[in-house]
């Protein structure tokens, strides 16, 4: 499965990729508390709608959601879903 995140950047199951930003809940006294994933996994698939990709973090895990959809705030839970940033990371030559 391929999956074009950009113009100059598409992914393909088993890319490896850097998962940073994305959701956030912003509390009572003003800290926002991170709500998204982080860290480097294996691109695994993405929604047919475009605004998530699913990501293994490491050789035992499910494939997590990891939202990459326009910044909206969430009705239902109060969540602020900002996009994650993603970086495909080069093969070692």
């Amino acid at each position: 499965m391929s999956f074009r995140l950009s113009k100059k950047v598409s992914l393909e199951e088993g890319d490896k990729i850097r998962v940073s930003g994305g959701p956030y809940f912003l509390a009572q006294s003003g800290k926002k508390i991170s709500m998204g994933e982080h860290g480097v996994g294996t691109f695994a698939g993405a929604e047919e709608n475009g605004e998530a990709i699913y990501v293994k973090f490491d050789r035992m895990s499910a494939p997590r959601f990891v939202y990459i959809g326009p910044e909206r705030l969430s009705e239902s839970t109060g969540t602020t879903l900002r996009p994650h940033k993603i970086v495909k990371l080069r093969k070692k030559v």
